[in-house]
């Protein structure tokens, strides 16, 4: 979507629906390259990590009426129809704007913490904005370690490759770089 040099209008308007829900105000999705802006932005102000972590209760009331308006003019079908990202744009939008609009305009304490999707929320990110899978980085080997791991196999990771390759009729495993590498039961010595 972020291509569209002019979008039709139904892009422009469930984005900026998606943005309203988010908490940005009307002035600075005013037009297709102010959205183009958002949709770019990274680390914490990311759109997706925006989308994980947004709760229903803090979205301001008026925002979510704003959106039931915009929305109502587009039929799920035709926004499918112009992009299927922009399909699930649109139902997130029209779902959390319906969660908001079913709760009372002003909430009290209790309503914002006993939260429709309070539990849902992921943690926030650690200091640097990165997320890590929890495993310690590995360390990159050097050539000459590789080698000597290999003298020290005797050869036979080379051959267990080789029949590995032969099984998978003649396709090389993990030789495509966009391919995930291959298992590692495969491989073990046992």
């Amino acid at each position: 979507m972020k291509s569209y040099n002019r979008p039709p209008d139904v892009v422009t308007q469930v984005m900026r629906s998606v943005f309203l829900l988010l908490g940005n105000k009307p002035q600075q999705l005013a037009t297709w390259p102010d959205i183009v802006i958002q949709l770019n932005k990274i680390g914490k102000d990311n759109t997706k990590r925006r989308i994980q972590c947004c709760v229903p209760e803090e979205i301001d009331y008026s925002a979510a009426k704003k959106v039931e308006l915009i929305l109502c003019k587009y039929d799920e079908e035709l926004v499918f129809d112009t992009t299927q990202a922009l399909g699930v744009f649109y139902n997130w939008a029209e779902c959390i704007a319906d969660e908001r609009l079913a709760l009372p305009e002003v909430l009290t304490e209790k309503h914002k913490s006993s939260g429709l999707f309070g539990a849902a929320r992921p943690p926030p990110l650690p200091q640097g904005g990165m997320v890590s899978s929890g495993t310690p980085p590995r360390k990159k080997r050097s050539a000459k370690v590789e080698e000597n791991e290999e003298k020290k196999k005797g050869g036979k990771g080379k051959k267990k490759v080789k029949a590995i390759a032969a099984i998978a009729g003649g396709f090389k495993i993990g030789a495509d770089k966009n391919m995930p590498p291959p298992p590692k039961f495969l491989f073990n010595q046992s």
